[in-house]
């Protein structure tokens, strides 16, 4: 007879994140192509630095880019999505109006 072991506490919590985040991934993904096919060259999120680092994100103080909020200054991310995209975009990013009250 098999031994059956039972399932940890822990178990279940542990498969329920690796599902997140592979569809957290998939979602990030088909946003990022999503913009990519409307014609967009950048993009700014504000997250989890080392999540979004895995997608090409690095922090957007690094290209004199800073959120218009008191937010921390690393979670503040951008991306190109086109080379150059983000040469001389130094300033106070602007979220679209349907953003303003989040």
């Amino acid at each position: 007879m098999a031994h059956i072991r039972d399932e940890q506490p822990g178990d279940e919590a542990a498969i329920h994140a690796v599902v997140s985040q592979a569809f957290g991934s998939a979602l990030v993904s088909a946003g990022l192509a999503r913009c990519r096919e409307l014609g967009h060259t950048r993009v700014v999120v504000l997250g989890e630095t080392a999540y979004y680092a895995r997608f090409g994100f690095s922090p957007a103080a690094e290209f004199g880019i800073r959120h218009p909020g008191d937010v921390p200054r690393e979670a503040f991310m951008a991306l190109a999505l086109v080379p150059g995209a983000l040469d001389g975009c130094a300033g106070v990013a602007r979220y679209s109006s349907e953003f303003e009250n989040l």
